[in-house]
């Protein structure tokens, strides 16, 4: 469904935007308060706020000229990564229908530097021998539904190849990171390791300080679902909270260029938070944390309903 509602942005303003719906769930989110004469977005801006921290991949990797989205929802991801850092995208999803809702309604627009393909996500990369900087795993997400074949990690290995020296794989999990329903969380950030990369750095779809309804408290860390990005890098340095910042800071562009991602360092801020708590809990081989395989993947059985 393609539905329209008064909306409460990030400052407490009320403003129009349209949502993307997979059954009871808002996949991707637009406003539309802001169109020109030709029904247009003078300014393209999603309105769900997990879009945001996909975008954490792109410190790690500020010099990336490529991405691939595996999963496209409204096209949000994709559009931003075009618009905002002039990426070459690639943006893979299985279901014909949802690439022409989001040409239609929310301002996807192919072209030669962000093309569209209807497929699998991991078939495409099987049958692909093409590179990325950043590969985006964002088909997770309906309803809790996550494909299994595409967290396991054999195709964790796919993705690692696939890779650039230097590149990132992002995810998106709907989880909590402890307690009830942290098991899916827990698992694919421990199969992430198995399966090559050399550091995974998470972050949680907190409320921040700037923003209503603050909710950053220690809580918070159980029993909460919430959206939960990892990032996922080839490189065995691990990085500080002092040198993301300072990588983050150079992609924060003014008012006249095109801003990205402003809020960038504030949820880098969170990493000395969640990092220690991650660490230490998800590698001590708690009972629910498994290395996820293709021979072995219970996601339907993980997954907590939130």
């Amino acid at each position: 469904m393609v539905t329209e509602q008064t909306y409460t942005d990030m400052t407490g303003t009320p403003r129009k935007r349209r949502l993307l719906r997979f059954n009871d769930r808002v996949e991707s989110a637009i406003w539309i308060d802001n169109l020109d004469e030709n029904s247009r977005p003078k300014k393209y801006e999603s309105a769900v706020r997990y879009t945001a921290l996909l975008h954490m991949g792109v410190p790690f990797a500020p010099e990336a000229k490529s991405a691939l989205f595996i999963g496209l929802g409204g096209g949000v991801g994709p559009t931003e990564f075009h618009n905002d850092y002039g990426m070459d995208v690639d943006a893979v999803d299985i279901d014909s229908e949802v690439l022409r809702i989001a040409q239609q309604w929310f301002f996807l627009k192919p072209s030669d530097t962000l093309r569209l393909h209807v497929a699998d996500g991991r078939g495409f990369l099987t049958c692909s021998d093409k590179k990325r900087d950043i590969i985006v795993l964002d088909a997770y997400s309906s309803g809790g539904s996550i494909p299994f074949h595409l967290i396991t990690e054999e195709f964790y290995e796919l993705v690692r190849e696939h890779l650039n020296p230097g590149g990132v794989m992002v995810s998106n999990l709907i989880s909590s990171l402890d307690g009830k329903g942290s098991a899916i969380f827990k698992s694919s950030y421990k199969t992430q390791y198995s399966a090559g990369f050399q550091n995974v750095y998470v972050f949680p779809r907190f409320n921040l300080k700037s923003e209503p309804y603050n909710r950053v408290k220690d809580d918070y860390f159980r029993d909460q679902g919430m959206n939960i990005i990892t990032v996922a890098t080839l490189d065995p340095k691990r990085f500080s909270v002092e040198e993301l910042t300072a990588s983050a800071r150079q992609l924060i562009r003014n008012e006249e260029g095109r801003p990205v991602l402003p809020r960038f360092t504030e949820y880098i801020e969170l990493l000395y938070r969640v990092e220690p708590f991650v660490r230490e809990e998800v590698l001590s081989g708690m009972k629910d944390t498994v290395i996820l395989t293709d021979d072995f993947a219970p996601t339907d059985t993980m997954y907590a309903g939130f």
